[in-house]
């Protein structure tokens, strides 16, 4: 007997139906389908139970690409940085009451380790890049990629080098985004990485509320 989870045999559900009819309108605008071949296909996508049946109606006609993200802006990546910063800044300040200023050399070290496990989740994003909307992607694919943690690190440690060069050219490596086509910053293009307008995901009481609890249970 044959496996039953092939994706075929999966039934579909409402939303799958208006996808259908919505490829099958588009494709009967733009003349690829006469009015009664698309009213005979829409009857049909109406009636079809399972992935195979809708894959039929449609599989002559084109797939419409994805649109591809747009690029953040300078002055969101500017404003993003300088909240995180302040962010790590206000968390070593407990350390200074110890160690004194030494504490400074933390700020580096913490930052690489928040900005690469950010960067290489799948949100992509610190609390400032949140704020403000935007995400770091993986250049490849047109940004429509999130990024690997071994991008993330690589982006991260570039940031921090060139802080580290501010006086002798580092500045040049924040302005870069002005004028790059991709907006790229140099450690954006050491990485591969872009940052592109992501709108943040709403705030979902229930499922955080689910994640604490699991966290909770022994």
């Amino acid at each position: 007997m044959g496996h039953p989870a092939r994706a075929g045999a999966f039934r579909l559900s409402d939303a799958d139906r208006k996808i259908v009819v919505g490829l099958l309108r588009a494709a009967w605008l733009e003349g690829r389908l006469g009015l009664a071949e698309f009213e005979q296909r829409v009857s049909a996508a109406v009636a079809a139970r399972t992935y195979a049946e809708a894959d039929a109606l449609v599989v002559d006609l084109p797939r419409p690409e994805p649109p591809l993200p747009v690029l953040a802006g300078w002055w969101r990546r500017s404003a993003a940085l300088v909240v995180d910063h302040v962010l790590l800044v206000a968390g070593v300040l407990p350390l200074a009451a110890f160690v004194g200023g030494i504490a400074v050399l933390a700020v580096p070290v913490l930052g690489v380790a928040y900005l690469t496990v950010a960067h290489g989740s799948r949100s992509g994003r610190t609390i400032g890049e949140r704020i403000f909307g935007i995400a770091v992607r993986s250049a490849r694919a047109h940004g429509g990629r999130r990024a690997t943690h071994g991008e993330a690190f690589g982006r991260a440690l570039v940031l921090y080098v060139s802080l580290a060069m501010f006086l002798c050219g580092g500045v040049l490596n924040f302005l870069w985004p002005l004028w790059d086509a991709k907006r790229q910053a140099w450690h954006d293009k050491a990485a591969d990485t872009v940052v592109v307008r992501a709108p943040s995901y709403p705030f979902e009481r229930r499922r955080w509320l689910r994640r604490w609890r699991s966290l909770r249970r022994p």
